[in-house]
Formats: structure tokens, sequence, C-alpha cells
């Protein structure tokens, strides 16, 4: 039994409480016990003979953007604490591992569930030799108290003192970006006039499609390929040349190669950072103006060069066509 059944038959049991507000706090209390349980002694077990003893271990399951700057900062780790870093992974973010031609990770299956883990997992508030540590603020309280949006000015500190390293930290990014593949080769010709359209964000956030549609008809009739990467079928664009669903590492390579990219904020973007002035970035799937200067591109990386907006509203679809065909 993995632990999102354990998981499902806590919220099953906390329906006994009459009162909504109760129902929650007992679920929660049952996760933190049964799934802390579960994940301490059963599920451990699938990796701990992996673990390494004399080095770091870091248990990465959140989404793109936390795990890529927390391989960006690994070298500097290694070389702080004199000890190799080995990752514990999800099925999903391998082709982390090709992009930065890393060897030495183990992937968990379980990782790829969505269900939280309890906020006590971690038991030291950074980084111990020798047992694993799950790379987020909420697993450990002192870990909470010392990170946040509000101690921080963007994403890349808060990472940095996660991994308890200073704030002046230099980021390693990849430089294996895949090579085009054969079946991507064929449908790509010429990628000098391809530009790249990601109009989606976990599938939660969807750009306003009528101006990307807009957007995809200037640059057609200035001779231009659009190629837009959809998971939802509902999200195609009739003017794209392409609408798919493209392999992880198709789409890096075709992200590094192409004229240019525009996206709304994902992780993605935090990939293809130093693509500069040729990254054109909405934010709409940022909640807040708070969450957008906190996962600012240009803040998080050092950069000034790359094109960001608040929204659609911020540029139109005619000027946006201007900047790309330069």
């Amino acid at each position: 039994m993995n632990f999102d059944k354990v998981h499902n038959l806590n919220k099953f049991l906390s329906n006994i409480a009459i009162i909504k507000p109760l129902r929650k706090k007992l679920r929660i209390f049952l996760d933190t016990i049964t799934i802390g349980f579960y994940i301490k002694n059963i599920e451990k077990k699938t990796y701990e003979k992996y673990l390494l003893q004399d080095g770091y271990n870091l248990a990465l399951r959140e989404g793109n953007g936390d795990s890529l700057l927390t391989i960006a900062a690994l070298p500097a780790f290694e070389k702080t604490y004199k000890a190799k870093v080995k990752l514990f992974i999800k099925p999903a973010q391998e082709y982390l591992m090709k992009i930065f031609d890393i060897k030495d990770y183990f992937i968990v299956e379980d990782f790829k569930n969505k269900t939280l883990y309890p906020i006590n997992i971690n038991e030291k508030p950074f980084p111990k030799k020798g047992d694993i540590w799950f790379v987020h603020i909420r697993y450990n309280k002192q870990t909470r108290e010392k990170t946040g949006l509000k101690c921080f000015n963007n994403f890349r500190e808060e990472i940095l003192t996660l991994l308890n390293l200073p704030l002046t930290t230099k980021l390693n990014f990849p430089t294996n970006q895949h090579k085009i593949s054969e079946e991507l080769n064929k449908k790509v010709k010429a990628l000098n006039k391809t530009i790249l359209f990601i109009p989606e964000a976990n599938l939660k956030s969807v750009g306003n499609l009528e101006y990307w549609e807009k957007l995809a008809s200037l640059l057609k009739k200035a001779g231009y390929s659009v190629i837009s990467n959809v998971i939802c079928k509902e999200n195609y664009l009739k003017n794209a040349d392409l609408n798919e669903n493209f392999k992880m590492e198709d789409l890096i390579a075709l992200g590094f190669r192409c004229k240019a990219v525009v996206s709304i904020r994902n992780g993605m973007c935090d990939i293809l950072n130093s693509r500069g002035k040729d990254l054109f970035v909405f934010d709409t799937s940022q909640a807040n103006i708070e969450d957008k200067k906190y996962f600012n591109l240009n803040a998080m990386f050092n950069r000034n060069d790359i094109n960001e907006y608040a929204d659609e509203t911020q540029i139109s679809p005619e000027k946006l066509a201007e900047k790309l065909l330069k």
C-alpha cells in the first residue's frame, strides 16, 4: 500500500467529524502519524541502502524550478562541505539529470505521488551528512522559521538558504542541452525561423488563448513557424503550425535552439533562463504581486534581459510580434 492510499483512508476516517473544520484537522493529524510512519519505516527501506554514508542525500520531489535551482547549487555545496551529494528524485525529473549530466541519483517511485509529506520528515533544519533531507521549507519547523517569502527577495535566495549556502553563491546551469531527436527533426525544419509557445503551467494556469492565437497569426504572416507545447487538447492553438505535448528532452532541445520562446511563467522558464532577450514570459500563473516579485526570473538569475510581463495586457500582440521578429 502506498501513502496515497493511506491518505485516502485517512480522509474517509476523518469524515466521522461532524464539523467540517474538524474533519480537516483530524485528517492532517492522521496523515502526520500514519504517512509519517509509512515514509520513515516502509518507503525508506526502498532507498536507504543507496544513501551515501559519508556524503549528503538530497530528496527532490517538488516542481521543476525548485529542483533546477537545487541542482545548479550542487557544485558550490560539494565544494563548501567537502563531500559528495546523491540525489533522490521522482521519475518525471530524470530529464534534469540528463541536462546537468548527473550520474549519481536514485529514482523513488513514490515521490511521484502528490500527497504532502508530513511536516516533520526532516529531523534537522538543514542537510545532515549520511541521512536523507527533503529540499523544501515545509519539512521542518526550524527551517520554516528561517526561510520563506518574507525572509528573502527571491526564490533563489530561499533555495541557497535551505542548502546553508551564502546568498552570493554562483549557480551552475546546464551545458548539456540535448540534441534534436530524429523524431523532432522531422517536424521542425528551420529552427532559426521557429518560435516556441508554452501557454500552460501545470495544467492549472493557461494564458489568454485569444491573445496567443493573434500572436501566432502575426508571426506566421511574417514567415515564421509557430510550435505550441500543450498538454490539454482544449488549449490547442488553431493558428499554430504544430500543437504537441513534447517529451521533456525534446522540449528543452527545442527551447534552447529555436529563434525565441514565449511562455507563461512555469518551471521551463527557469530551465531556459539563459535565453535572455529571446525569452518572453507572462506571469499569468503567479497568484499575486508578491509571488510575481519572488519568482521574477531576472532577479532569480541575476539577469536584466529576460522579457517579463505581468500578463498579456502589458503588451499588445502586435508590439510583441515586432520584438520577436527583431
